[in-house]
């Protein structure tokens, strides 16, 4: 099965007469905006780019190993065999006419041996380059870190970095020691290296 959601990628694809461009919402590049209580394995991460994603369905007996990492929105729609993913198809009107489900692309489990199930076979491919998904490739690396039980080191990410240089400094602030120094220290630099030069030429 392929999985259809209304938040996905804007494609940019030449229009069938070729006279211009048309920018076409494909349901089958499913954009997932994750929560800010998320999984782990999403730390540092704020969305997902999945493409032609197939539902990953778990049967009772494993259920209890595997919890969700990244799912679907709630109105996504499982379409079967005979497939159509023509950009220009009709697929949007499906929308309008079934009832759509909340549905599981990505997995993890924790029994014997940590698993991580991402129903995406070019989730990190060249499509990455095409819709500038680069926290794929993060996600990918937190996946590796997870298995090899580096959870400290993930968890790492979500922390917020201070700058000491302007911690507990106002924007007001911020502003006026921006403009002394870029402004104010230079033009007394200036003013100094010509009165030093005018008094030079007076000695003279």
């Amino acid at each position: 099965e392929l999985l259809l959601d209304t938040s996905n990628f804007r494609i940019t694809m030449p229009a069938l007469d070729n006279s211009k461009y048309e920018y076409i919402n494909y349901p089958f590049w499913i954009t997932v905006q994750l929560p800010v209580k998320k999984d782990i394995l999403l730390s540092g991460i704020d969305a997902l780019q999945f493409f032609w994603p197939s539902p990953i369905l778990i049967s009772d007996p494993m259920a209890k190993n595997f919890r969700t990492v990244a799912s679907t929105g709630k109105d996504a729609i499982v379409m079967m065999e005979p497939y159509d993913t023509n950009p220009f198809g009709k697929q949007l009107g499906l929308f309008a006419s079934q009832s759509g489900s909340e549905q599981n692309i990505c997995v993890a489990s924790e029994g014997r041996n940590r698993i991580v199930v991402i129903a995406d076979e070019y989730f990190p491919s060249t499509m990455i380059e095409y819709t500038a998904s680069d926290p794929n490739l993060d996600f990918m690396v937190n996946c590796a870190e997870w298995i090899a039980k580096k959870d400290r080191l993930i968890d790492l990410k979500n922390k917020t970095i201070q700058n000491p240089t302007t911690a507990g400094v106002s924007e007001k602030q911020l502003v006026v020691s921006r403009i002394i120094n870029l402004l104010v220290i230079p033009a007394l630099v200036i003013v100094f290296a010509l009165t030093i030069m005018l008094l030079r030429r007076k000695k003279r």
